[in-house]
């Protein structure tokens, strides 16, 4: 996917802990990300730290393939 701080994997989607609506968990291909997968203490996704995000699906600019 590309968003608007770079290109990477969606790893996981579903509820991020008590925030209303659907996210999306990204492994980044860079380290532009905020955490390695985790949030307030759980782990959605696993991957190196700063590589992860989660964003919703409006934060997501395209769709580039599937890996």
């Amino acid at each position: 996917v590309d968003l608007p701080v770079g290109r990477g994997v969606i790893r996981w989607s579903g509820s991020l802990g008590d925030k209303p609506g659907k996210f999306f968990g990204v492994e980044l291909y860079e380290a532009n990300g905020k955490n390695e997968g985790a949030f307030e203490g759980h782990y959605y996704f696993r991957c190196k730290p700063n590589y992860g995000l989660f964003v919703r699906s409006s934060n997501i600019n395209a769709q580039l393939g599937m890996e």
